[in-house]
């Protein structure tokens, strides 16, 4: 039965995150003769980017037509979906001869290809190396725990239990793109979600958000060394082991997996993507990767309001940055400006395109509306930040947060290519850089300073957003700008240095990595495990189950119970069911009063605020973790135990 179990999950989730991307992309390559613009790595990083998409798109859509979505749909909805895009590319003829001609692989000649692709199949070894540190993290708690992962499953079951969307009860913290594949999966494999298979989709995603950050990488460095294929793939080399093997657990890596906070993962990877799309546009000026740029971006957008946000911000930033050094580089001369930003212009306003932004906005008002466009949540995201944790992080807390060794090379990398830009444009007597590097250099500064600059002054942005999540957004750009800086370190030690001297350098500066980057794993060792004390919180809430009544409220203990987030999955009463007593500072809020019910029903049950709030409530129920704020309890005549494991304790109400 093991076995069969395995075989459904794997069978689900090649299902769902690769072959509609797959399938969807080949179309696109012979369509629009992609054979030569694309790789094979960046062909498989699209396809799993492009999966997701599709899967919550036809979701959406089978909400929206009032079909249940069960096992059946889902299978039904996606299998139409591969043989359309199948029967199209079937149909489509390629446009030149050397894309019908593109050699097919097999193993012996993938084999034989990695051998005379040295470069290739290092990048192969890298990245299995890049597996470790986060398998043997994320392996210690994969036993489903974690809170944020609990609190967002709970939708996920939503969905399987009533073949609808969440509507969330009007929360906007919870967006519908960070639960549907999810659902997907735990439909198609019969495998319930209280299981590990979440943390795997998630470790996933994080793998595919490193290789995602490669590709941009690379085809960000192919400006520079245009002619030199090489250097393109040494480049994504070194990007993989920054992104892959340096400070792999922290922040916004395996720590955030284990973690479970879904959406800025999925972020992480829909960001790059994007930025990969939007380069290709400018490079190649085809409409195509205009229609990804779009087509990414409004998944992002069903997917994570914080990353939305921060994509925005990056975005006007680089609008803004491109004009003036666009104005800059033509000293002003309006008539030779307008002509060249329409020229970069152009291929995102092609047609297709155009029609394809019109169908967007049709859906997010007909379709499905994100549960962030409302005004509350606006003004929640949008204003001057008054809490302390929204107020801006200090630089030593960005360095700390970015790694110190990232934060170096990648801030003297930015220096240098202001420096260079700066150079060309406004020295006499100097050629002019060519526009792609101009606009690619906007690109990277803008992301960077703009997301610096929510970090740690986001009161002249008027963001109101936690600075500690917003700086995590900070790490990707500068391990490209950290990749760039010490590639051309190495070329310049390479041409001008003896071969000795160049040999201590690598070794100084590619140790000093690996120390700083690696010393994280020992920071994040965790401590004793609590997968016991997880299992009886779900046993319990499994009793619990089938003894509450209909008008019966249940009280657990968030500080001591583990897994407790994931007792709502069991109950599915309601997101705010069961109650929980939290940590004593989430009481104290001094922009306005917080409820303390919660709190007093456990520490002081017998004095009068707790009885008023046990019969405001109506809770009957209090599950502990035993020999934590047991005592007064066991000591009240109000209350009686009726279950105890080695662990856990339930109390009941008497009167």
């Amino acid at each position: 039965m093991l076995i069969i179990s395995l075989l459904k999950l794997y069978f689900a989730i090649f299902f769902v995150l690769f072959l509609p991307g797959f399938f969807l992309l080949s179309f696109f390559e012979k369509k629009f003769d992609l054979f030569h613009k694309i790789n094979r790595l960046e062909k498989l990083v699209l396809s799993f980017g492009l999966s997701l998409v599709s899967v919550n798109f036809l979701a959406m859509i089978l909400n929206r037509l009032t079909i249940p979505i069960n096992a059946l749909s889902l299978f039904t909805s996606l299998l139409i979906f591969i043989a359309f895009f199948w029967g199209l590319n079937k149909k489509t003829k390629a446009k030149n001869l050397l894309s019908k001609n593109r050699p097919q692989l097999s193993w012996k000649k993938f084999i034989l290809y990695l051998k005379t692709n040295r470069l290739v199949a290092l990048f192969l070894l890298v990245f299995l190396f890049s597996l470790l540190p986060r398998f043997f993290y994320v392996a210690e708690g994969i036993f489903p725990k974690a809170t944020d992962l609990g609190h967002h499953l709970y939708w996920s079951q939503t969905i399987i239990n009533t073949g609808k969307l969440a509507n969330y009860d009007g929360r906007p913290d919870f967006i519908i793109g960070e639960h549907i594949i999810f659902s997907a999966i735990s439909l198609l494999s019969g495998i319930s979600l209280v299981s590990s298979f979440p943390v795997i989709i998630l470790l996933l995603i994080n793998l595919f958000s490193c290789l995602a950050i490669t590709i941009l990488g690379f085809r960000f460095a192919q400006v520079f060394w245009d002619k030199n294929k090489n250097a393109n793939w040494l480049i994504a080399i070194f990007t993989l082991i920054i992104v892959g093997i340096f400070y792999p657990i922290a922040d916004p890596q395996a720590k955030y997996v284990s973690g479970g906070v879904i959406g800025n993962i999925m972020g992480n990877l829909f960001i790059p993507l994007i930025f990969w799309s939007l380069l290709r546009t400018i490079k190649t000026h085809r409409p195509i990767f205009g229609f990804l740029f779009f087509f990414f971006a409004a998944n992002l957008a069903y997917t994570h309001h914080l990353s939305t946000f921060i994509l925005l911000y990056s975005l006007a930033g680089f609008i803004a940055l491109t004009i003036l050094f666009l104005l800059i580089s033509h000293h002003f001369h309006l008539k030779q400006f307008w002509p060249t930003l329409w020229k970069n212009i152009r291929p995102f306003l092609a047609l297709p395109n155009i029609i394809f932004l019109i169908l967007m906005g049709l859906f997010v008002f007909l379709v499905w509306t994100p549960s962030y466009l409302n005004f509350s949540a606006i003004d929640r995201a949008v204003g001057a930040p008054i809490k302390a944790t929204r107020t801006g992080l200090a630089l030593g807390q960005v360095i700390l947060s970015v790694g110190p060794w990232r934060f170096f090379y990648g801030g003297l990398a930015l220096g240098v290519l202001l420096l260079f830009f700066a150079h060309k444009a406004l020295a006499p007597n100097q050629s002019k850089p060519k526009l792609t590097i101009l606009i690619f250099i906007a690109w990277i500064s803008a992301w960077t300073v703009m997301v610096l600059a929510m970090s740690t002054f986001p009161h002249y942005l008027k963001v109101d957003i936690p600075s500690n999540r917003i700086v995590t957004y900070l790490a990707f750009p500068f391990v490209i700008l950290s990749t760039l800086g010490v590639f051309t370190i190495f070329q310049l030690a390479r041409r001008n240095l003896p071969s000795v001297v160049y040999s201590i350098l690598f070794l100084v500066i590619m140790g000093t990595g690996f120390i700083s980057g690696l010393s994280d794993l020992s920071d994040q060792a965790r401590g004793k495990s609590t997968d016991t004390l997880t299992a009886e919180t779900y046993a319990s809430a499994q009793y619990l189950t089938s003894r509450i009544g209909a008008e019966e409220m249940v009280l657990k203990d968030h500080i001591y119970l583990s897994g407790d987030t994931w007792m709502k999955l069991f109950f599915q009463r309601g997101y705010d069911y069961p109650l929980s007593r939290t940590f004593n500072f989430r009481y104290e809020d001094i922009m306005k009063d917080r409820e303390t019910c919660t709190r007093d029903m456990v520490l002081k049950p017998d004095s009068e605020i707790g009885k008023q709030c046990f019969w405001e409530t109506k809770t009957r129920y209090i599950v502990l973790k035993d020999g934590s704020d047991t005592a007064q309890f066991e000591r009240s005549t109000e209350f009686q135990k009726i279950y105890n494991s080695n662990d856990v304790v339930i109390f009941q109400k008497i009167n």
